[in-house]
């Protein structure tokens, strides 16, 4: 066997390289009729992401289910309330939480909720309420830090219908999480209320 400029290699001396001869089209007469049309153009797949998603029943299907499972997440997101919010016996609670330095200030605003109002009527005096917080601090693990404890009455008559505050302060820069349980006496109803602590 030579090597040389003209050498193909792998063959013979004297030897012809084989060579493949076929007319276009001739050969697909034998394919199956989907390879055949895919060849030919006739099945060529489809352009564009809609079309693609709705191109088969399978696709259709699909792009059903996960439209659907987009809507549930959007409509639990806008109607389902926030962590942070809450309310027992007819006191609205929203807590929230920041930090300055190395102390994390925790504060519930409460005022009486519009389903309250609405209750009772527009010129009915609302009763005061008697709430207990049981305010929680939270490392990054979910372990608690400190604790504290507050006793709050929430007359709305007092307050001119304008918002009462339950504050307190941790002393302590691994809290990242506040938790806080308000409780009625009266009616033994509680929520937790959950947030995370703005830094500053």
């Amino acid at each position: 066997m030579a090597f040389g400029d003209n050498q193909i290699d792998g063959y013979a001396d004297g030897e012809e390289p084989l060579v493949f001869y076929h007319q276009r089209g001739e050969y697909r007469k034998y394919e199956a009729a989907q390879y055949r049309d895919l060849a030919s153009g006739k099945n060529s797949p489809r352009r564009g992401l809609f079309r693609v998603l709705v191109s088969t029943r399978g696709n259709r299907f699909m792009f059903t289910i996960m439209v659907m499972v987009f809507a549930v997440v959007i409509l639990v997101r806008v109607l389902g309330g926030k962590s942070s919010e809450g309310t027992v016996e007819g006191v609205f609670c929203e807590l929230s939480a920041f930090s300055m330095e190395d102390t994390v200030y925790a504060s519930v605003k409460i005022r009486t909720s519009a389903a309250e109002r609405e209750r009772l009527g527009k010129d009915s005096p609302v009763p005061p309420k008697d709430l207990s917080f049981d305010f929680r601090a939270l490392d990054k693990d979910g372990s608690e830090i400190a604790a504290d404890a507050a006793d709050a009455v929430y007359d709305d008559a007092a307050a001119g219908g304008k918002e009462g505050f339950v504050r307190t302060s941790f002393t302590d820069f691994d809290i990242v999480r506040v938790q806080c349980t308000v409780s009625s006496g009266a009616e033994e109803e509680s929520v937790t209320l959950s947030t995370g602590v703005e830094r500053h």
